[in-house]
């Protein structure tokens, strides 16, 4: 290898997790009962919150409104992954 290529990085495959039919039914019974949709709503809150801290003060303006709800529900997953990536982001913590 010469000086001006880099090294190329070797990573590990993502690891996959394979969940029994079983435990998705438990986790599926677990979210209907009323612990479980005030877990998730408090879970959703924090996300929300976060989310909101990120946002310039003109696109929360236009979350308000009809069509900023529409848009909101649309990018929610958006939000999640970079929530989670942001967590897995040691220097974006500091």
């Amino acid at each position: 290898m010469t000086k001006s290529q880099k090294p190329v990085r070797k990573r590990k495959p993502p690891t996959q997790l394979i969940l029994s039919d079983e435990f998705k039914q438990h986790m599926e019974a677990r979210m209907k009962s009323e612990e479980g949709k005030r877990a998730l709503n408090e879970w959703a809150g924090i996300i929300a919150d976060w989310a909101f801290e990120q946002m310039p003060q003109e696109l929360l303006e236009g979350l308000s409104t009809r069509e900023g709800k529409k848009i909101l529900e649309e990018i929610w997953p958006d939000i999640v992954n970079a929530y989670f990536k942001a967590l897995s982001n040691p220097a974006a913590r500091q």
